[in-house]
């Protein structure tokens, strides 16, 4: 609900109306990224049978995972491992994302210049969303740009075992 602005005009009030106003989202999503990403062991991943791999054709990811790094940098809120298989191959594609808060989930930075990606919460997962580029090295080269001529755009992504994040 809008206050009319007389109502807040006071020593300071202005002020703290707005930073309370604009800091509690900020706080869901840091709450976010502490309490999803809080333990070493914390794994999201997800692997596609074949039978939906037949039916999205044009997705080009088999399996994709998403763990904590357990390194800090005092300009992220989380450093996190993002890894992918594509279909028909064992080579995995990984590389570093340098995440912050932002709205109710993250907003994530790949190291290399490599592309960006969105997080958000979801029951029993995350749900990964692909920036406006993203391609990773691997052990066959640079992937694809996963935002780019595919279904590989978003991921929904459950809590697993740390096995599964590898």
């Amino acid at each position: 609900m809008m206050r009319p602005i007389w109502t807040i005009l006071c020593a300071g009030g202005l002020v703290a109306g707005v930073t309370l106003a604009g800091s509690a989202p900020a706080a869901r999503a840091a709450d976010f990224l502490a309490t999803t990403f809080a333990s070493t062991d914390a794994c999201f991943a997800r692997r596609y049978d074949a039978a939906h791999l037949a039916r999205n054709p044009a997705q080009r990811v088999a399996s994709i995972f998403l763990v904590p790094t357990g390194h800090s940098d005092s300009n992220y809120a989380a450093i996190l491992h993002l890894g992918f298989r594509l279909k028909g191959s064992p080579a995995l594609y990984d590389g570093f994302a340098y995440c912050n808060s932002k709205g109710a989930g993250a907003e994530c930075l790949m190291e290399g210049d490599a592309g960006s990606l969105t997080l958000s919460p979801r029951q029993g997962g995350l749900r990964l969303t692909v920036g406006d580029f993203l391609v990773v090295e691997g052990e066959a080269g640079f992937s694809p740009d996963l935002a780019k001529d595919g279904d590989d755009r978003v991921f929904h992504l459950s809590a697993a075992p740390v096995g599964a994040c590898r």
